[in-house]
């Protein structure tokens, strides 16, 4: 009974964040895997008073997680035989004859040489794009993407209406493309065997399912079955390593390089500047826009990567006391001493923002808490 109150737990708990922990580790390819992980569960915990206890029993589940898979494929290794203990997340090898089959990423070289990526468009109305960007605006993959790769993406994916009942993904084949679920509930099943096949998890409107074969090059881990008329958006694999893949790795260094820019961030080391890299929040704010009002309490840090922007205070906007322009940054006083924003500041062109939430702040740039302390005096 315990066993199955276990399996249970991990399988609505556990398993979802887990899942979306891998693909954020696959499509972005960190260094500092374990830092990367303990990051990202920081920006998904929530809560008040106890953020932290949350925090930490996350932590605690991943570590447990990733010491019972280093078990499990310790014994793998010493032999090919196959039992009920693998973990459902892991993607099975291919069901053949010979030598095991290994995980990799894509790889490319001399074999197998990258392809210029010539963008699909499949014909759709403008509803029908509407429908998809409200979809995707709730899928994590899709997260990291600007306006041009969204676009990209929207005009690429296929429309599918799968009956109730209708097999979509049959586990062990190829995986060749990955789908969003706009209307509709899936189930995905792992064939157990003489148990048959095993409901491990039900997929509804904004998930995403199939991505694993196209992040580890495998073939398809479950089967996944329509379980009531659905409506789906299919994604090819081109398309997705070319734009969705790409695009978590190109953003950590774009970021990466900005920051090593801008001359305050220049004290912390690299391991904290990749981290604030990954946890940075791109805006678009529109000229004559406040970004920050004078007496509202502030828990946002930003760094101006484009634009311009300017500060004032009281009644007296025409009275610049301070110019941002790209590598600069504000905000850090309210986060700094707990206090209320001291100042105005609104943008003079269209402007591209990086922010960091208050959390995110006092642990990365907790080190430079002198050194903002001593700027912030010398300008206000």
């Amino acid at each position: 009974m315990a066993s199955t109150e276990h399996q249970e737990y991990i399988q609505k708990k556990v398993n979802p964040i887990l899942e979306s922990l891998v693909t954020a580790i696959l499509l972005d390819k960190p260094d500092d895997a374990v830092g990367f992980m303990i990051s990202w569960l920081s920006a998904k915990a929530a809560g008040g008073g106890s953020e932290a206890d949350n925090l930490r029993l996350r932590i605690n589940a991943v570590k447990q997680e990733i010491a019972d898979l280093e078990n499990k494929l310790a014994l793998a290794d010493e032999s090919d035989d196959n039992d009920d203990d693998v973990v459902d997340e892991l993607p099975p090898p291919p069901v053949k004859k010979g030598p095991r089959g290994s995980v990799s990423a894509e790889a490319y070289g001399q074999w197998n040489k990258k392809k210029d990526y010539k963008p699909v468009e499949i014909p759709k109305s403008d509803e029908a794009k509407a429908r998809i960007r409200q979809v995707l605006q709730g899928s994590f993959l899709f997260s990291t993407l600007e306006e041009s790769e969204l676009e990209i993406v929207v005009m690429a994916m296929e429309e599918v209406k799968p009956a109730a009942g209708e097999r979509i993904i049959q586990q062990n084949d190829d995986g060749d493309c990955l789908y969003v679920i706009e209307e509709g509930v899936c189930q995905c099943k792992i064939n157990k065997g003489l148990e048959g096949e095993v409901v491990v998890k039900t997929c509804e409107a904004g998930d995403a399912f199939g991505e694993l074969a196209l992040l580890y090059n495998c073939p398809r881990a479950a089967s996944v079955d329509a379980a009531e008329p659905s409506v789906l958006w299919k994604l090819d694999r081109l398309t997705f390593n070319a734009i969705v893949k790409d695009a978590a790795s190109k953003k950590r260094e774009k970021y990466i390089a900005f920051l090593q820019g801008v001359q305050i961030i220049k004290d912390l080391g690299g391991y904290e500047v990749s981290q604030l890299a990954d946890a940075l929040k791109p805006s678009i704010v529109p000229a004559g826009s406040n970004v920050v009002t004078q007496g509202e309490s502030g828990d946002t840090f930003y760094l101006v990567e484009d634009g311009a922007l300017y500060a004032w205070k009281g009644n007296s906007p025409d009275i610049s006391l301070l110019e941002y322009g790209p590598g600069q940054f504000f905000g850090e006083l309210a986060l700094l001493r707990n206090d209320l924003r001291q100042a105005n500041v609104t943008t003079r062109s269209d402007c591209k923002l990086l922010s960091v939430d208050r959390k995110t702040f006092s642990r990365l740039l907790g080190p430079l808490q002198q050194i903002l302390e001593k700027n912030a005096s010398a300008n206000y």
